[in-house]
């Protein structure tokens, strides 16, 4: 977070881009479209969907199933922005800094106080590039791990001391929407390997 700021303030401009520089734009046109949706009054940030690699594993496939293919999944979160090429509002960047003590989920962190204060986000559907990991389990583990602890700072209650409710419930429900997911993907081999 603390480049991500240093770099937003050094910028001269009003509209301000992140590109990931394992990021690969499939159009040529990926940031003409982000422009373009931060030209609507309210909006202070726009993100580009991302596309898997060639390569991908099909936990990777899984991962961007919901969160770029079928973003109307995740309901009131769909359009927290990832910031792999996306572009915000420099004055949006004024008034909502990144949290400069997170190291991971900085962008949904980011994304949320500037919902809350009423402004928008917008997902550029057809702004695509190319961007996945195929990260091992110690990796998923560690970047889940982050990602929670960041987005923990956002909840007011704390987790729930039960087992059942804290842990077994929403592992299970988790895991079941996955199977759905891999089921619409065709991709059901993953769990049961012929």
């Amino acid at each position: 977070s603390k480049v991500l700021n240093k770099g937003v303030e050094l910028a001269e401009t009003e509209y301000v881009a992140f590109v990931n520089s394992d990021a690969i734009l499939l159009n040529d046109d990926v940031m003409l479209k982000l422009v373009n949706g931060l030209k609507k009054n309210r909006c202070c940030g726009t993100f580009a969907r991302q596309v898997v690699r060639e390569d991908a594993s099909v936990m990777t496939k899984l991962d961007h199933y919901a969160a770029f293919d079928h973003r109307e999944q995740l309901g009131d979160q769909s359009d927290h922005m990832s910031l792999v090429v996306s572009m915000i509002r420099r004055s949006c960047w004024e008034k909502f800094k990144f949290d400069p003590s997170l190291t991971y989920a900085e962008d949904y962190v980011w994304s949320h106080h500037v919902k809350a204060a009423g402004f928008e986000l917008e997902y550029i559907k057809d702004a695509k590039v190319e961007h996945s990991h195929n990260y091992s389990n110690y990796e998923i583990y560690r970047r889940s791990y982050g990602d929670a602890a960041a987005i923990s700072v956002l909840s007011s209650t704390p987790p729930s001391n039960n087992i059942i409710t804290g842990v077994v419930i929403p592992y299970t429900k988790r895991m079941l929407r996955d199977i759905i997911r891999l089921y619409d993907m065709g991709d059901l081999r993953f769990l049961w390997p012929v």
